[in-house]
């Protein structure tokens, strides 16, 4: 029974009274068979800091980590798919772009297209 209260999850301090009453019942219901080592530690219980202030200092330094860690990656997602899909990741998009580069980007797509449909066709046969 010493250490109960790191045993079971989000247990407090305030909980030891209420541990050893189940305990003390389930013995007297002949659910549990009565051992030594209970009447000796039930009262010695070891306690939890309670030094709520520090874990809720805790607490707010893993949230603000674990924010920050999602921005970044959200970032970094970002970034991937206009890099690979040639998105401007600056957002410099929507600029007139000349008729040159137009013909030569419709060229590449299409001509791409076209072989992937080579491909499909190619791999059917049985």
């Amino acid at each position: 029974m010493r250490h109960v209260l790191e045993w079971v999850p989000l247990s407090r301090n305030e909980d030891v009274e209420r541990f050893v009453g189940i305990v003390e019942k389930a013995i007297e219901e002949d659910r549990v068979d009565k051992c030594a080592a209970f009447a000796k530690t039930k009262g010695k219980v070891v306690l939890l800091p309670e030094d709520e202030k520090e874990e809720a200092e805790g607490f707010e330094e893993l949230k603000s980590k674990m924010l920050t860690k999602r921005r970044e990656d959200a970032g970094t997602l970002i970034q991937r798919l206009a890099k690979k899909y040639g998105a401007d990741p600056e957002g410099n998009e929507g600029q007139d772009v000349g008729e040159e580069e137009f013909a030569a980007a419709q060229k590449r797509l299409t001509s791409k297209s076209k072989g992937i449909k080579k491909k499909r066709v190619a791999g059917k046969h049985k």
